[in-house]
């Protein structure tokens, strides 16, 4: 039984999707978000309180708990 349409191989597919996903803080339209986020966190804004100004105003889908890891490995790679 054969098909008309190309099959692509899952290697392939996986390949081109992996490009195209991004974390969060790395999509275009969200690195100034994350930017003011990281420097509201140096400037002493508690971490909790940034973590819901991202999913409330942001819609951004990480939990509490990774944006605080988040903005503690972002500051202590810039520190």
């Amino acid at each position: 039984m054969t098909d008309d349409k190309a099959t692509v191989k899952l290697s392939a597919f996986a390949e081109e999707k992996i490009k195209k996903v991004l974390p969060w803080k790395e999509q275009p339209e969200n690195k100034e978000i994350w930017k003011e986020a990281l420097e509201g966190y140096r400037n002493g804004i508690p971490a909790v309180v940034i973590a819901e100004w991202l999913q409330t105003e942001h819609e951004c889908p990480l939990m509490t708990d990774s944006i605080r890891k988040g903005l503690r490995q972002s500051r202590e790679n810039i520190e």
